[in-house]
């Protein structure tokens, strides 16, 4: 069986996360231009989006990219800014400051993200403090 899927590159989520690196020391070291920010619009995977490695995967023979963070637009279009905000922080917390392996979710990373908007702090409607302002 195959599974539809239409994957398109998004320089919208590409200038997010270069907002983000330049405002949160705690991601400061990424290279923007070493991730490949992909938003996917037919899938409802149980995740809103996800960090993988692209070292060793075939997309490397037509990528220059290390890394690649998918954004599943049918579980955010619910979102808003500032909850997206928070969702790029926390998907650009498991890229590391070297080598290629990626971070695995930790204490660090959800207690930052809980701080900031709660435990449900991406739901429908919820208010989340934008972590680009002030």
């Amino acid at each position: 069986m195959a599974i539809d899927c239409e994957f398109r590159e998004s320089p919208e989520m590409k200038d997010l996360a270069t907002r983000i690196i330049n405002r949160k020391s705690e991601v400061g070291y990424i290279d923007v231009n070493d991730v490949l920010f992909l938003q996917e619009y037919e899938t409802k995977p149980p995740a809103n989006a996800r960090c993988y490695r692209l070292l060793g995967h075939p997309i490397q023979a037509f990528r220059p990219e290390t890394f690649c963070i998918v954004f599943y637009e049918a579980n955010i279009d619910h979102m808003s800014p500032q909850q997206r905000a928070l969702l790029m922080l926390h998907e650009l917390m498991h890229i590391p400051p070297t080598g290629d392996k990626l971070i695995d979710h930790n204490i660090k990373d959800f207690s930052e993200i809980i701080g900031y908007g709660g435990t449900d702090w991406s739901r429908s409607g919820r208010i989340v403090p934008d972590i680009l302002e002030g």
